[in-house]
């Protein structure tokens, strides 16, 4: 089993890992589910007041791939929210827990662009082994662009009518591949 671990700024680790017949999980994480919104309770980490912002999310992506005994891919995208890692300095505002929660919601929208990418691999060989891994790091390089022009064209969410575009955007890209959604 090969795995892809590719670091950027907001994101990864391991969610669960194997012993012998038993799986341990980090329940420190949260995985992205259509009706399970973000509470600020979720946000556990310690706020780094050496900085400017109110808070910070600290989701990520895990991409999984593995051939099985015919030759074929299995490949599994998988994202989460980090509540140990992630933090908030006020925890009133209704506004900036909205604009956090569409950061993890960023990161589901790039976990299916991701999964949808990987659907047309079959059969594994060398050529498609480079393949998905450059599929892997471009799209994880777009999704940390992504992050980082959300950021900037909401201004951290405090421009309302940016953050409502946004917020549309996002919510009809998430309806356009719904058939690639977390289970």
């Amino acid at each position: 089993m090969k795995k892809i671990f590719i670091l950027i700024p907001l994101l990864l680790s391991l969610t669960a890992f194997q012993i012998g017949n038993y799986t341990v999980c980090n329940t420190n994480r949260i995985s992205w589910k259509e009706n399970v919104k973000l509470k600020w309770k979720d946000f556990q980490g310690a706020p780094d007041m050496s900085t400017e912002l109110d808070a910070l999310t600290d989701c990520g992506i895990d991409m999984d791939y593995k051939t099985d005994a015919q030759g074929n891919w299995k490949i599994t995208v998988t994202n989460y929210f980090d509540k140990k890692l992630s933090w908030a300095k006020d925890t009133s505002s209704k506004d900036l827990l909205q604009h956090e929660q569409l950061h993890f919601d960023i990161c589901e929208l790039y976990t299916r662009i991701a999964r949808k990418r990987f659907s047309v691999f079959k059969k594994a060989d060398e050529k498609s082994m480079q393949l998905i891994k450059t599929t892997g790091q471009t799209t994880l390089n777009e999704w940390q662009k992504e992050e980082v022009k959300y950021d900037t064209e909401t201004n951290h969410g405090l421009k309302k009518d940016k953050q409502k575009i946004w917020n549309d955007k996002v919510k009809k890209s998430l309806l356009e591949l719904k058939a690639f959604a977390s289970k």
